[in-house]
């Protein structure tokens, strides 16, 4: 098992916002230095941890062509001109999003309070514009990309899970994973971990001390 804490990795900066990028490889870490960052596994390029001032607005990224997946952990977001029906995103909702070419707009935090996002980029190439909305589940794991999700939208071989779990709960995942604490504290195969911990792991066993939220990513083979 391996460790990457976010708090030891460089803090990108711009207007209103933070952000800590945890994984990045070319092409899409040159936009942004990745310093430390780890590559990814399967379709996975980038998992970026940004905190979003209050009024304040993201930059707006290049078109690359691939899937975005922004899951918003607090606050709210406003993202108008992404081919959405609703351009409001709130706190525990994820997005799936492509814009089939153009650049992705800027988010824009319509709260008092700051907001926070973790945005997960995936190479998976996507032609036509996409826009999905989901809210996972609080005690349980829901899929969210790949594989027998509810909303399947290509089938490159990567899965992509979001666990809420209750303080008490645990959860073994048996299969080569990234996994990011976004949010609460726990042990991951007994070590103490807390938010903004990605771990590395052939096996992991997370038992919940706090109320969290883990990302976890993984390839086809271990997509059931």
């Amino acid at each position: 098992m391996k460790i990457l804490s976010r708090d030891k990795l460089p803090v990108l900066k711009a207007a209103g916002q933070r952000s800590y990028r945890l994984v990045g490889e070319t092409p899409v870490a040159d936009r942004i230095h990745p310093g430390e960052a780890w590559s990814g596994i399967g379709a996975l390029v980038s998992l970026v941890d940004t905190t979003i001032a209050s009024e304040a607005s993201t930059q707006r990224l290049p078109a690359d062509g691939g899937i975005l997946l922004r899951l918003l952990l607090q606050g709210g977001l406003r993202q108008p001109g992404d081919g959405c029906a609703d351009p409001a995103l709130e706190a525990w909702q994820m997005r799936i999003l492509s814009t089939g070419g153009a650049d992705v707009p800027a988010l824009t935090n319509v709260g008092a309070t700051p907001a926070r996002l973790v945005e997960i980029q995936l190479s998976t190439a996507c032609e036509s514009p996409l826009c999905r909305d989901l809210r996972p589940a609080e005690g349980r794991v829901t899929r969210v990309y790949g594989a027998g999700a509810a909303l399947e939208v290509a089938a490159d071989g990567t899965c992509v899970d979001v666990a809420r779990l209750h303080a008490g709960q645990s959860l073994d995942i048996d299969k080569t994973a990234l996994v990011y604490v976004g949010v609460g504290r726990g042990f991951a195969n007994e070590e103490a971990v807390g938010e903004g911990t990605l771990v590395r792991a052939g096996q992991l066993t997370f038992d919940a001390t706090h109320d969290s939220c883990l990302l976890i990513v993984h390839e086809r083979d271990a997509c059931a």
